[in-house]
């Protein structure tokens, strides 16, 4: 009764309440008035008995003098307590542990979990509304920074002696598309990772997102052969491949010997004795030949041999006899006679005109101050005229001034100009009839320069005669000479002479010339200046150009032909080499494209015959000189609106040409007649000559 008694008393005479740092504080009054006596302590204004003496649940408090049971939540401050009892949450009091309270409390060898403290097998944490064993604080749930965790592997923090920390997850193979890597053990020890996949392990990683694994090479082609394919590309996608070729694509594959681009051969070029062609299974393989001389008439011919297409003399217009074929596999009429003469050879000089007919005559037009015209006098005519006292010609050449024929008895008779002693006389008047030359016999063939005259004899010597300033008479010296002179060469079977130069072609099928080289129209690179001997023309690897049957002498070019191929050397400043305007003189023989079984050299300008029988003119084209209908100078082969052509002649300003119907057509430069049209007017276009 005296506890509760002096409570009430307290209560009315104390005010408690808290200060400014939360706790609470004393408001008792320590004034009474008068003292208290012994056994009496003031109480506010009041003085109250002293009692020491409590009970067993109960202790003395010395700051209110009275018994209490403690409490940590009695708003009163025990004396076990550390810090003012506020009522409520204690959180600095020491509570005695119990096996029940909640806590795992330092005495406990297991988790208190708020029962029986038997053994707990959730692990402890700072965070588990639990004071655990190791905590030195209160584990109030929430985040416990003065809680020290237990340093264990797994626990995502490096300790002392780990290397990694994989934070429970223990991670033993590398990501995809890692060749190496270290990954971090059971034992937080980084070890290296084992590699899973990657693109180029041969391995289809689809985790990855591959479609394919290339093994390292990635392809981008289709197999040969597959023109559509899916190949796995640098990122082991399947992709569309480029086609992988086809044997006539166009493109030699690795496996291809060759690739015909859709055409695959089976011949060689015409003319071409062998060659390998590229076959239908893009192998090179042997070609089938065809040439002139081959006996089997090729669509590019006129014949070949004995086969003349049916043709006869009557049927050219050429009159009766017997039509052969000639080594250019063109109609040769030379053995058809017609009572009135049929033409069946041209010669051009620089401004005259000559026609041999099939009986042996011989009719010229054009420029004859000199007499080269053969009639007996010395007037122009526009008009094909007959030289006098020739009936057995069998052969004809002009020079640049001057005619000559070979008879059928082997015989060389000129006339014309002789100012070099070109028409082999020791007199050196001109001649308006024919002399005959002397001391030539069985000649094979003949060649008239501009000043020198040149014949090939039976058995393969061979003779000049007039000019040799430049070495044209080919005899080893430089002397002028009005009787023929032996040259230094033989075996000659075709001659020809230009302005100052002269070629022969040999029975083994080479070309030789001699002669002034000025321009390089010997072909032959390792001679410069003149040479008064014949020298080999060379081909671009400086062997003897070989397999020749044709070889023609211009003013400062020459040209040959091996089958129906075209090669030309010398000047090309008109473009006479026929190649294209940026090929300057050269020694080097040039090839032409196209095929031709017939070619002729001017003074700056040639024409040839392609397969067809049509004409093609080239070079300068001054006086309208290449038939074009124009004058505009032509570098490569230009086409004339003439067909049916089996014979050209380049002369000096001026063209003529031979049709399979033994029609003569001219045109150029014609103000001395040389056209023989009855005019003296220039021509652009071919022109019919009136017989």
């Amino acid at each position: 009764m005296r506890f509760w008694s002096v409570v009430l008393a307290v209560a009315a005479v104390v005010a408690i309440g808290c200060g400014d740092d939360g706790k609470k504080k004393s408001t008792a009054s320590t004034t009474c008035s008068p003292a208290c006596s012994a056994g009496f302590t003031c109480m506010g204004t009041t003085c109250v008995e002293e009692n020491t003496e409590c009970a067993d649940d109960e202790e003395f408090n010395t700051k209110l003098m009275v018994c209490l049971v403690p409490s940590c939540d009695n708003t009163i401050k025990d004396s076990a307590e550390d810090d003012i009892d506020c009522g409520g949450p204690c959180a600095a009091c020491d509570v005695l542990p119990t096996c029940d309270d909640g806590r795992e409390n330092g005495s406990e060898t297991g988790i208190d979990c708020g029962g029986n403290c038997a053994p707990c097998t959730s692990a402890a944490t700072c965070t588990d509304d639990i004071q655990n064993g190791d905590e030195t604080g209160v584990d109030c749930g929430g985040s416990c920074s003065a809680c020290p965790v237990l340093e264990t592997c797994g626990d995502g923090v490096v300790d002392d002696g780990e290397q990694c920390d994989a934070n429970g997850s223990v991670q033993l193979a590398c990501v995809y598309g890692q060749m190496s890597c270290e990954v971090c053990n059971a034992q937080c020890q980084l070890v290296p990772g084992q590699v899973t996949g990657y693109c180029g392990d041969g391995q289809t990683q689809t985790n990855g997102g591959e479609t394919c694994d290339h093994n390292g090479a990635p392809a981008t082609a289709c197999a040969y052969g597959q023109a559509s394919c899916q190949v796995c590309n640098s990122q082991c996608k399947l992709v569309a491949g480029t086609s992988g070729g086809t044997c006539g694509d166009g493109i030699k594959q690795s496996v291809e010997a060759c690739d015909h681009n859709g055409s695959p051969a089976t011949a060689c070029p015409y003319g071409q004795m062998s060659c390998q062609v590229c076959n239908s299974q893009c192998n090179l393989v042997a070609g089938t030949t065809t040439y002139c001389g081959d006996g089997v008439r090729q669509s590019n011919e006129t014949c070949d041999g004995s086969n003349l297409n049916n043709a006869t003399c009557s049927s050219l217009g050429a009159g009766s006899g017997t039509l052969s074929c000639s080594n250019t596999c063109a109609y040769n009429t030379s053995a058809c006679m017609v009572a009135t003469g049929a033409v069946v050879e041209l010669a051009t000089g620089y401004a005259h005109t000559c026609a041999r007919l099939s009986n042996g005559t011989v009719k010229c037009w054009g420029r004859n101050d000199d007499g080269r015209l053969g009639n007996n006098t010395f007037t122009d005519s526009a008009y094909p005229v007959l030289v006098s006292g020739l009936t057995d010609a069998v052969q004809i050449t002009a020079g640049g001034y001057h005619t000559c024929a070979r008879r059928s008895n082997g015989t060389v008779m000129c006339w014309g100009g002789n100012f070099d002693r070109q028409l082999g006389t020791v007199s050196s008047l001109d001649s308006p009839v024919p002399v005959t030359v002397s001391g030539v016999a069985n000649a094979t063939h003949i060649a008239a320069g501009t000043s020198f005259t040149c014949a090939s004899i039976s058995g393969g010597s061979a003779y000049c005669w007039g000019s040799n300033t430049y070495g044209q008479l080919a005899d080893g010296s430089n002397f002028d000479s009005g009787t023929p002179t032996s040259t230094t060469f033989f075996n000659a079977t075709q001659m020809s002479a230009g302005v100052d130069h002269g070629c022969s072609l040999t029975t083994n099928g080479t070309a030789l010339c001699w002669g002034r080289n000025q321009y390089e129209q010997l072909g032959n690179y390792t001679y410069s200046g003149a040479q008064n001997v014949p020298i080999p023309v060379l081909n671009a690897n400086g062997l003897a150009l070989s397999g020749l049957n044709y070889v023609d002498a211009g003013a400062y070019s020459s040209c040959a032909k091996k089958g129906n191929q075209v090669y030309c050397w010398g000047d090309n400043t008109y473009g006479q080499l026929g190649v294209g305007f940026g090929v300057g003189a050269t020694s080097i023989p040039q090839l032409l494209a196209g095929t031709y079984p017939f070619v002729s050299v001017g003074e700056r300008h040639a024409c040839a015959i392609d397969s067809l029988g049509g004409l093609n003119c080239w070079g300068d084209n001054t006086n309208g000189r290449l038939g074009i209908g124009s004058f505009t100078t032509q570098y490569t082969p230009t086409s004339v609106a003439l067909s049916n052509v089996v014979e050209v002649q380049a002369g000096g300003t001026h063209t003529c040409a031979r049709t399979t119907s033994g029609a003569i057509y001219c045109w150029g430069r014609n103000d001395r007649g040389q056209v023989g049209d009855g005019s003296f007017t220039e021509r652009t276009l071919p022109t019919a000559v009136v017989f």
